[in-house]
């Protein structure tokens, strides 16, 4: 039932999905088109000893880790970036670096973000030369030989990593969707207006008897006249529901709050699926002033009918007017009264 009523809510605002998907990929764009271009280039290092510094091998990878891991740890430092950028040979530049390492492996590497791909070679290449000077700067001499070897240099990137087109426009689409379904589904949380069976029987408590489906096509008795069709099976539904209610209905009262939204249509159709069923009805008009029940079964106006009946002119035998078996009877609308708001409280 919620998913039935996510996809309504979505059907009746689709438009507003629409424009903010395409919003979203306006901004995605816009982004781009907004972005500095970065350009990333990565160096690897491998910490180690000299030979015959260290008679342990066990010992010596492992204090080989400690000190990779502390050179990852003092690579983002803003003495080691401005120390990389004077060996590089620049000035002013304010790149993004990020070192990576492992507690287990003495290799690790160091990321530099640039504006320019040539500049953020240079810079990751310079930490092969200034990170162990920064360590003993920091920890004071060193009590074996470390060594510091470069395993794969950083090359230029030819192209930048960021802006990317379709990142960019992916989350600019994903955005856009997202604020579009919760737009929609506010509209449909704010929305007055009841427009489905679910929530008629939802609002009212009542049980709905059926649902005709709209057609353009303007044929005043398909119940009749297209037996096999899906209007006559939906008024044969609503047939049965009142067939089948308990108690009996023997008294139907068709209504709606505006004129024009069918009660006629569904007086006259289901009356004619009950007639069909071997069942006797009646179908009187009561609206006094437009009644359209008269050309739905061929009645004479100028006959006297539900107005005259109320007035006391004719008895409501009299002016009933039987049809054959495959319409219903009906007394006409009868000459329109002058006081019809008068008559229908008697």
């Amino acid at each position: 039932m919620e998913t039935t009523r996510y996809l309504r809510a979505f059907a009746r605002a689709w438009y507003v999905v629409l424009i903010l998907f395409i919003l979203g990929a306006l901004a995605g764009y816009g982004l781009y088109l907004n972005t500095t271009p970065q350009y990333q280039a990565s160096a690897q290092f491998v910490v180690g000893y000299a030979p015959g510094q260290l008679a342990d091998e066990v010992s010596a990878r492992l204090l080989a880790t400690q000190r990779a891991a502390a050179m990852v740890q003092i690579a983002t430092t803003e003495p080691a970036v401005d120390a990389a950028e004077r060996a590089a040979g620049l000035s002013n530049v304010n790149p993004q670096v990020v070192a990576q390492g492992s507690d287990t492996s003495s290799i690790f590497s160091v990321t530099v973000v640039d504006t320019s791909g040539a500049d953020a070679a240079r810079i990751a290449n310079a930490y092969g030369s200034i990170l162990l000077p920064q360590l003993v700067s920091l920890v004071g001499p060193l009590d074996s030989k470390v060594r510091l070897q470069v395993v794969a240099p950083a090359v230029a990137p030819s192209k930048p990593f960021k802006p990317n087109l379709k990142r960019d426009l992916g989350l600019g689409l994903l955005g856009g969707l997202l604020i579009g379904i919760v737009g929609a589904l506010l509209l449909d949380a704010f929305r007055r207006t009841i427009d489905d069976s679910d929530e008629v029987a939802a609002v009212s408590g009542l049980t709905v008897l059926g649902t005709v489906p709209k057609h353009e096509t303007k044929v005043p008795l398909p119940a009749l006249t297209d037996p096999r069709g899906i209007r006559a099976e939906s008024y044969r539904q609503i047939r049965t529901s009142l067939l089948n209610a308990q108690p009996p209905a023997h008294v139907v009262a068709v209504t709606s709050a505006s004129q024009g939204e069918g009660k006629t249509s569904i007086a006259s159709n289901v009356a004619v699926t009950i007639r069909r069923a071997g069942h006797s009805v009646i179908v009187v008009d009561a609206d006094l002033r437009r009644s359209h029940i008269g050309c739905r079964f061929l009645l004479e106006n100028n006959k006297p009918g539900l107005a005259q009946v109320l007035s006391g002119s004719v008895s409501l035998d009299s002016a009933i007017r039987h049809n054959d078996e495959a319409l219903p009877d009906a007394p006409p609308p009868g000459a329109t009264p002058p006081n019809p708001n008068e008559l229908l409280p008697s």
